[in-house]
């Protein structure tokens, strides 16, 4: 992230959304999906739950200094 987005109000989409025309041409419906007609195989489904089961949350103070490491399981 670049450092002038650290500060949430700073950030130039703030308070915007997308129009509905924008949002037809960001999502790919049916067959133009990658993984349309497409399944996760028992492998790779158990890869991405071990990825997301170890979240880390980082504590910080005002300063944007890091103070505590939360390891979540």
């Amino acid at each position: 992230m670049k450092l002038r987005y650290i500060d949430k109000s700073n950030h130039p989409m703030l308070g915007k959304t997308q129009t509905s025309f924008a949002l037809s041409k960001i999502s790919k419906p049916g067959n133009l999906n990658p993984m349309f007609g497409k399944k996760h195989s028992i492998e790779s489904k158990l890869k991405l739950s071990l990825a997301k089961s170890n979240l880390s949350i980082g504590l910080y103070d005002l300063d944007n200094n890091l103070i505590k490491l939360l390891l979540i399981r």
